[in-house]
């Protein structure tokens, strides 16, 4: 005897039944629309989360394409200091010509000195020394120059470089953008198909795991322009030392200029001596007790020390006498000493006239003479405020510059100008 078997017993009870089978119909098609309900809300969850992540996305590529126009900006201001720093190295090389040029000048003044005065040997050798030191500051500037272009050239390649960098970023950006076009297309497709949805958010998270690894190559090209910043900032530092360098050794070589024009003028000065007192002051018959060219004499010292302990004069006026430029004894017209005493400058100020007047007060005091006060221009007509405070002063003032006025009358009163005529 066979085991009766349930399913055979339930088909045979559907068949015999139509009302159980409506019934069984209806909960199997309810139970399917309540499911197809419950996927469609899942995939439109999944939508919407996709479309926020999609928004996100956008917004960190808009902050990084305005970051990539900032530097683009920070590169171009770069470019402008590069030809600043070119324009200041054209006028350093402007300025050596100047110096060479006022080189031959120095070797022109030293033939005609060595021609006119033949105990000034000592002097011309140190004359030559100074000469052969400004050669040698002058070789320090050319030197200095050339490591300037070999750092500016440094600084037009990182800047090439990093122009290509930058394009190379503007072009992954442009890719990127591709794909966030074809993550719309995707999206729409999404809505539109329903079925194969499962299958496009998968390819979706394989883009975004892609553009992922782009955006951290993005992030290491930055730094490595950051880090080409710094470099190209420490270079420019360095220029700066350097032109701080060229601007140091042009003032010392301006000063040893100056020095080589006041002891050459002041040679001159002793040189022609006798002519300036007759034609000037007329007075004849000078003695030179000091001047550049010429040690304290003995006279000159006794005059001083005696000054100074009778208490005609101070100790400190003792030492500023004996800081004057020129002082000399001459008799005028009637046979009595006068003193005179001289400051020699290239371009006269009002420190000279002072330091004249003062002086020659001192030495009068020292001697009971007659004092002439003398300030003597080598280099540049004096200006008129200095001629106004010579003659408040009692000063003579003397123009012996090579662009003295021609139409001057040649006499030599206190407080005037006397000029010298060819």
């Amino acid at each position: 005897m066979s085991t009766p078997n349930p399913i055979d017993d339930i088909i045979a009870r559907l068949d015999q039944d139509p009302e159980l089978q409506a019934a069984l119909r209806a909960r199997i098609i309810g139970d399917l629309q309540q499911a197809v309900q419950q996927n469609q809300e899942m995939i439109t969850a999944a939508m919407e989360q996709q479309l926020k992540l999609y928004e996100s996305m956008k917004e960190a590529y808009d902050a990084l394409a305005h970051t990539v126009s900032r530097l683009s900006t920070t590169l171009i201001d770069l470019t402008e200091v590069v030809n600043r720093h070119e324009n200041r190295l054209t006028q350093v090389e402007a300025d050596v010509a100047e110096l060479k040029a006022g080189q031959r000048m120095i070797l022109e003044r030293l033939d005609r000195i060595e021609g006119d005065i033949a105990g000034m040997k000592g002097d011309i050798k140190a004359l030559k020394a100074g000469q052969a030191k400004m050669e040698g500051d002058i070789s320090d500037l050319k030197a200095g120059q050339a490591k300037m272009k070999g750092d500016i050239a440094g600084m037009k390649g990182d800047i090439a470089g990093m122009k290509g960098d930058i394009a190379g970023m503007k072009g992954d950006i442009a890719g990127m953008k591709g794909d966030i076009a074809g993550m719309k297309g995707d999206i729409a497709g999404m809505k539109g198909d329903i079925a194969g949805m499962k299958g496009d958010i998968a390819g979706m998270k394989g883009d975004i795991a892609g553009m992922k690894g782009d955006i951290a190559g993005m992030k290491g090209d930055i730094a490595g322009m950051k880090g080409d910043i710094a470099g190209m900032k420490g270079d420019i530092a360095g220029m700066k030392g350097d032109i701080s360098d060229l601007k140091a050794g042009q003032a010392r070589m301006a000063g040893q200029i100056g020095n080589l024009h006041g002891r050459m003028d002041e040679a001159d000065v002793h040189a022609k001596i006798a002519s300036i007192f007759y034609r000037r002051l007329q007075l004849e018959d000078p003695n030179v007790l000091m001047s550049r060219s010429l040690p304290h004499t003995p006279e000159l010292q006794s005059i001083l020390r005696t000054a100074s302990r009778n208490g005609d004069i101070t100790p400190e006026e003792r030492g500023e006498a004996l800081d004057a430029d020129l002082i000399a004894t001459a008799e005028d017209a009637d046979g009595n000493i006068v003193i005179v005493v001289a400051e020699v400058a290239s371009r006269l100020d009002d420190y000279d006239i002072t330091r004249a007047a003062q002086r020659a007060r001192i030495m009068g005091a020292a001697t009971g003479q007659r004092r002439v006060a003398l300030a003597i221009a080598t280099g540049a007509t004096p200006e008129e405020p200095q001629l106004r405070l010579a003659a408040q002063q009692d000063v003579t003032v003397i123009d012996l510059s090579p662009q003295r006025p021609r139409n001057r009358p040649e006499t030599a009163v206190p407080g005037t100008d006397s000029r010298e005529t060819a």
